[in-house]
């Protein structure tokens, strides 16, 4: 296990595996410099991770307690995604590719935050929402199914939520154009 603790700006070295990682920079974050992938569990405890315009894949465990910012460059979580009470992942890249094949789950307090227009986002299973998830207006496919007991704010103009189940709590958003809304129980 690498552990990035810093108090100041860090870099995430031009090797291109690692097996465990952990960011824990309190001040300054954490940037990757190259095509990266963590082999083992990557785990987010404070501060920001930083993925800038390089592929990064992370074929563990990914959990998020401070902040992850897949910038520009392609992402693959291949596979749990968890972002925790306090945690963000901020999908921020346009025109870019961001796959997660593992289930996600988004904890109470937390939150997925899609911010460019074009980023293409894959969700290859299930999604548990109980944070804030707001999509941005970019191609999404939804292969799982999706809990919503959170807040989701649904963009994507034109496309209806068919693997939304049914739920007595939480609040489904649409806020795109054209959509169709599901017909479940909300």
């Amino acid at each position: 296990t690498i552990t990035f603790n810093g108090g100041a700006a860090q870099t995430m070295g031009t090797y291109t595996t690692y097996n465990n990682v952990v960011i824990a920079n309190t001040s300054g974050g954490v940037s990757l410099t190259g095509t990266t992938t963590i082999l083992g569990t990557t785990t987010i405890t404070t501060g920001t991770l930083t993925q800038g315009a390089n592929t990064f894949t992370a074929t563990g465990a990914l959990s998020v307690t401070g902040t992850f910012d897949s910038g520009t460059g392609t992402f693959t979580a291949s596979s749990t995604t968890i972002v925790n009470n306090g945690g963000t992942i901020l999908l921020s890249g346009l025109s870019s590719t961001k796959t997660f094949s593992g289930a996600v789950t988004i904890s109470s307090g937390g939150i997925w935050n899609e911010t460019a227009v074009a980023t293409s986002i894959t969700l290859s299973t299930t999604l548990a929402n109980a944070g804030t998830f707001t999509t941005s207006t970019g191609a999404h496919t939804f292969s799982g199914n999706i809990t919503n007991t959170g807040i989701f704010n649904y963009a994507v103009a034109g496309a209806s939520m068919t693997t939304l189940l049914a739920s007595t709590s939480g609040t489904f958003n649409y806020t795109g154009a054209a959509q169709t809304v599901t017909l479940v129980n909300y």
